[in-house]
């Protein structure tokens, strides 16, 4: 009976999942519409929720609830002054702001002309970078190490988990989770970072519960805190293509596991994530750059395994200085010549010829969600066979073909 149960549905549900999509949609639908209606939408959000108290069979009403309360959260957004609430938080703020600029002049003694890629690198300030430096690791397509997001968490994540014993998750969680708060409270709370963070501590947390981690519950966790606490951040570049990466890992990596299961398991699993996460990105990254790096595959496998041996050994250097700042020599030297190794081979792939594709028009929206469709439909959360879902992907793809047709004509 729960096999054929489960043969009867198109999607492996899940409810919070659900939930963040209708509030990423009403506030998408509060963003664009006008009027004064704020009024009538919080008596229609009270009506829903004391119905739902009284359902049993709740997920139609609490996908509804969630758009309306995302109406309702970016409208308010808009009225409520936030002047106050800076106001009590302006001592911590300053506290942060001391210490944070504390830790940039420590990275500036440190590491000397490495020290712009390494303040970009540790804590997010890309300001000093040369543009030499952006546009290499750009065309290479290695850009987003330069943001902080669930690279950076996974590394630091997997370095305390080598100094915790694993029969401790409780003081893993724990110590995992203080060391994260206070790594995006330094880095002014970044959306990418906060994302990671909470998806990275699900995980943890799954652990301690004794129950199965599960990504996209995780990354629709993570979404409800942020845009939460800033629904705008919703139409940033910066947002989108971090949740964009995750979402191609989710969605994609599983199959992809299955077809390099012949190569060895870290060559295959360090594929698999680079290309998932380039799928997830590259509708976005074409439809706001307009432009498609060639290498970026190769460039990730190379240089990726190189970061931890840059980044984890700079910020215990950083760490260190203040104590003893012969400590921190050694560190830094490792640091500082896995950095300038890491630049190097950028700007060779950023010197390769037809390293960066430029489109002549730039893929419509429609286009992008038929492509993350298609994602979707390739994943393992549809739970229909081979056969259904090549005649869709065929559909989706002739649509595929018209829409960027229309855009070549149109440009």
């Amino acid at each position: 009976m729960a096999a054929e149960g489960c043969h009867t549905r198109l999607f492996n549900p899940r409810p919070l999942v659900r939930i963040a999509l209708g509030f990423c949609l009403g506030i998408v639908f509060g963003e664009k519409s006008k009027g004064t209606w704020v009024l009538w939408l919080v008596c229609l959000f009270c009506a829903l929720a004391v119905l739902l108290l009284f359902q049993r069979r709740y997920t139609p009403l609490s996908f509804t609830l969630a758009i309306l309360y995302g109406m309702l959260r970016i409208r308010l957004s808009h009225l409520l002054d936030p002047s106050a609430l800076q106001a009590l938080l302006a001592p911590a703020a300053g506290a942060l702001h001391a210490l944070r600029e504390r830790l940039l002049s420590i990275t500036d003694l440190l590491f000397y002309d490495a020290a712009p890629l390494l303040r970009g690198v540790l804590w997010g300030d890309t300001a000093y970078i040369a543009a030499a430096d952006t546009q290499a690791f750009r065309i290479a397509g290695i850009g987003h190490i330069l943001a902080l997001s669930g690279l950076h968490v996974s590394f630091f994540a997997g370095a305390l988990s080598l100094l915790i014993p694993p029969g401790r998750p409780r003081l893993r969680f724990a110590l995992t989770g203080a060391f994260l708060l206070f790594y995006c409270a330094i880095a002014a709370f970044p959306p990418s970072l906060v994302r990671a963070s909470v998806m990275t501590l699900c995980c943890l947390g799954a652990s301690v519960l004794q129950r199965r981690g599960d990504l996209p519950s995780s990354m629709a966790l993570a979404t409800l805190i942020i845009l939460l606490c800033s629904p705008a951040a919703l139409f940033e570049v910066g947002f989108q293509l971090s949740f964009s990466a995750v979402l191609g890992i989710a969605l994609l990596l599983p199959p992809l596991a299955r077809l390099l299961a012949p190569l060895p398991a870290a060559l295959s699993q360090g594929v698999g994530v680079s290309i998932a996460a380039t799928c997830g990105t590259l509708p976005l990254t074409a439809l706001y750059f307009g432009r498609i790096p060639v290498y970026s595959l190769f460039a990730n496998l190379l240089l990726l395994p190189l970061l931890p041996f840059s980044m984890i050994p700079a910020f215990l250097a950083v760490l260190l200085y203040p104590l003893s700042p012969l400590l921190a020599q050694t560190p830094a030297f490792i640091a500082y010549h896995m950095m300038a190794l890491l630049r190097g081979v950028s700007h060779f792939f950023s010197a390769l010829p037809c390293g960066l594709i430029t489109l002549k028009a730039r893929p419509s929206a429609l286009l992008c969600l038929l492509f993350y469709a298609l994602m979707v439909l390739c994943s393992d959360y549809v739970l229909r066979d081979r056969r259904f879902k090549c005649v869709i992907a065929q559909f989706l793809l002739i649509l595929m073909l018209f829409c960027a047709f229309y855009a070549t004509i149109g440009a």
